[in-house]
């Protein structure tokens, strides 16, 4: 199953490696995908390109990925779904659960991560 041709993902994380793997098997699963290894980048990013989804790796160096998360809740447009990644579970009341539409555990396998995207996608309205 592929997913709409125009369904776009943004992948915010510091490490290269993480970036290719998701531009890999979401492209594979028939996403576009655009990568930006810094919560800089990802917001100028995005306040020029509307995403349908943005991974963001919510454990990286400098400003943490839940301020990129506040960041887009805060802007008037259509927000796009947000989906963390992250090396922890987090707890039920924490910070990460209301701004993020899922997570996932790092190392996520990638049926696991193809099916949370598109679940989360198909939830969009």
């Amino acid at each position: 199953m592929t997913a709409s041709p125009r369904a776009l993902v943004l992948v915010v994380s510091h490490h290269a490696e993480t970036r290719d793997l998701f531009d890999h098997v979401l492209g594979a699963a028939g996403y576009r995908v655009i990568g930006a290894e810094r919560i800089d980048q990802a917001l100028a990013i995005a306040d020029a390109i509307a995403f349908d989804l943005v991974v963001i790796d919510v454990d990286p160096p400098g400003p943490d990925g839940s301020e990129l998360a506040q960041s887009l809740h805060a802007q008037g447009r259509r927000r796009p779904r947000l989906l963390a990644v992250t090396g922890h579970s987090p707890e039920d009341t924490s910070t990460e659960t209301v701004l993020f539409d899922a997570y996932l555990i790092k190392p996520c396998p990638p049926e696991k991560l193809i099916a949370v995207v598109m679940d989360l996608l198909a939830k969009r309205g």
